[in-house]
């Protein structure tokens, strides 16, 4: 698999962990995350390379492994966390789907050669809409594509993972096949783009409280919160 491009960034926990860093060291700080994501631990060669003379301040921020090489604690976790997430997606996937059935349409399938040499299992028997074709292995060759989920990302504007994980999730449950990887693909984006739209008017559509809504919201609260004390301290007080 292609090196993982992208890692989960917090960056208001990046601001709160770099406020004794001036702007050159900040620059340092985050090229050496960078580094680290994309290389692994660092050796003292490397970081010469990469940012000259570092900052006594900026090393602060890493740790030494047995090796001798500088790591941050916080990149390593959520290296390890989003490798952890995307090898959970891939077995999920290999779990979900339906088993077919033994010998059903057995002779009306048939392998497909693909232009670009790619085989897939093709199943010519009619479906809800006409001629049903079934992935094979599409989620799973999907959720590990580290350039098509960058795709992904960028036509959603959401993390991808979720979104790639609730359409293989969809097409199981309601039988929609696809003749090849490409078609799956393109029907995933427009579905996400779909179901994400559909989040969003149904959050405008919610009624907003306004002003006077929270205030009496409030009070409505603060009266019961009282009763509940008065009848607190009245059984205290009797004998």
């Amino acid at each position: 698999m292609a090196k993982d491009p992208a890692v989960l960034f917090y960056t208001s926990d990046f601001l709160s962990g770099c406020m004794d860093l001036d702007m050159t060291e900040r620059g340092q700080y985050i090229t050496l995350l960078c580094a680290q994501h994309q290389k692994g631990h660092l050796s003292e060669k490397t970081i010469r390379l990469i940012v000259g003379s570092v900052s006594v301040s900026v090393l602060k921020k890493f740790k030494i492994d047995a090796d001798g090489n500088y790591y941050n604690e916080r990149m390593q976790l959520e290296i390890d966390n989003r490798l952890t997430f995307i090898k959970s997606r891939v077995e999920n996937g290999k779990k979900g789907g339906r088993k077919p059935k033994l010998m059903d349409n057995l002779m009306d399938n048939h392998t497909l050669k693909l232009p670009d040499n790619e085989d897939v299992i093709v199943n010519t028997s009619k479906g809800k809409e006409g001629v049903g074709e079934k992935p094979l292995g599409y989620f799973e060759q999907s959720i590990t594509d580290i350039r098509w989920l960058e795709s992904v990302d960028r036509a959603i504007g959401q993390p991808p993972e979720p979104w790639v994980q609730k359409f293989h999730d969809h097409v199981t449950a309601t039988e929609e096949f696809h003749p090849t990887i490409q078609k799956w693909r393109q029907h995933a984006v427009s579905w996400a783009k779909i179901e994400i739209r559909k989040q969003k008017q149904d959050a405008e559509r919610k009624p907003k409280l306004t002003g006077i809504d929270r205030q009496r919201a409030n009070m409505e609260l603060a009266a019961r919160q009282w009763q509940e004390l008065t009848r607190e301290q009245s059984s205290q007080d009797r004998p």
